[in-house]
């Protein structure tokens, strides 16, 4: 008995046997090398108005992901950049050219700084993904992008589907970008400050089979409620209950299908500032966080012999008067918490013993991109290349 397939059943099976050697393709071209050196910034910071695209270092960047985009227009969607990418775009060129093998994406998120239902609109539409997916991969080659990451960043899911929808969507788009020759797609996992919902809202080995590279966001996790001060991104947990550190998070990704060499793990050298504002009604010490500025604003007080003093995981923090940096109101002491050569390596290290594809430096404008420590320009850049090369 022969059995007759429809022609929109055959052309289903090449689209995804093409998506498949596509994907297998890019694994293997991606896995080459290990330890990638991924940059990150957002031009639409208000930091922008002192980092400039001559500023960049394509040298010491193997993928430079610029933010951002976003969704307009739920039912005919397409991508539109904040104004400020255009800065950055233009420079494109130039930056290849002084680095052949730079790729450049531009981050996609889900909404803008304040929480927008376009693009949740547009995943709950089957045909709205479609046109979505089409769009993306006209708006990546009219703007010369080398791929796109999408950053889906709402924790708090309005709508029920979400989990099988997103991942409908990525599998459209990879679709596409993945039938061109030397594209990329990322995705970011966002949950890591909510770990039990990493698996509620997130197919993370669907995700993981689509996507090139799936960067964890772990360079920044909530305190614990009560917790007045202390290290956003610590390597490892305090406790076996513990479950805000890049070795928790990365640890769960793995276990759940994801392969380690498309993982990459986030780091951050912004200075979290915390005031002492005295003793509470109990006699403790109470402390409020006032601001996260770039490490510059906090080396020429390291210059002055300040005692420096380590968490467990080898994590820096000084005490002492307050950054002249800050605003003038604030008063008092204040604790700074930071990175430095000493935790950097520390977690360039984990993520080489782990295998991983490498690790993405979020924002590189945190680091010293200026020189005035005296170190040279981005010194904390330079030694993650350094490192991973």
């Amino acid at each position: 008995m022969s059995v007759q397939l429809h022609p929109d059943n055959i052309r289903n099976l090449i689209m995804q046997g093409a998506v498949f050697i596509a994907i297998l393709l890019s694994w293997i071209q991606l896995s080459q090398g290990g330890c990638k050196t991924v940059c990150h910034f957002y031009a639409s910071n208000y930091i922008t108005t002192t980092f400039h695209p001559e500023h960049v270092q394509p040298s010491l960047c193997e993928f430079l992901i610029i933010g951002y985009g976003y969704v307009v227009n739920s039912e005919n969607p397409r991508i539109a950049m904040h104004e400020r990418v255009a800065d950055f775009l233009s420079r494109i060129s130039s930056y290849k050219k002084e680095n052949p093998n730079l790729k450049v994406l531009l981050e996609v998120r889900s909404s803008r700084w304040s929480f927008e239902e376009t693009f949740y609109k547009m995943l709950s539409s089957a045909s709205s993904r479609v046109k979505f997916a089409d769009s993306a991969k006209k708006f990546v080659l009219d703007n010369k992008f080398d791929g796109i990451n999408i950053r889906e960043e709402t924790v708090d899911r309005l709508f029920k589907n979400f989990k099988t929808e997103f991942l409908s969507l990525m599998q459209l788009v990879a679709a596409r970008i993945k039938a061109e020759r030397n594209l990329y797609l990322f995705a970011s996992l966002v949950d890591t400050n909510k770990v039990h919902e990493l698996d509620v809202n997130n197919d993370i080995q669907g995700l993981c089979r689509l996507a090139d590279m799936v960067i964890v966001e772990t360079s920044y996790f909530y305190l614990d409620p009560g917790e007045k001060h202390g290290r956003t991104s610590r390597l490892y947990s305090k406790s076996e209950t513990d479950t805000k550190s890049v070795d928790y998070v990365t640890k769960l990704v793995l276990s759940r299908g994801c392969p380690k060499e498309k993982l990459v793990i986030s780091v951050s050298t912004g200075v979290w500032c915390y005031q002492n504002l005295g003793k509470d009604r109990k006699g403790e010490e109470e402390y409020l966080r006032w601001a996260v500025v770039s490490y510059d604003k906090l080396c020429p007080f390291l210059n002055t012999g300040v005692k420096v003093q380590r968490l467990s995981d080898n994590g820096p923090y000084v005490m002492g008067e307050k950054l002249d940096y800050l605003n003038p109101v604030f008063d008092g002491d204040f604790i700074y918490y930071y990175e430095d050569d000493i935790s950097l390596k520390a977690k360039i290290d984990y993520a080489k013993q782990k295998g991983l594809a490498g690790i993405m430096f979020w924002d590189i404008w945190y680091d010293d991109f200026k020189g005035s420590c005296n170190r040279g320009k981005f010194p904390f850049l330079n030694l993650i290349h350094r490192e991973c090369s």
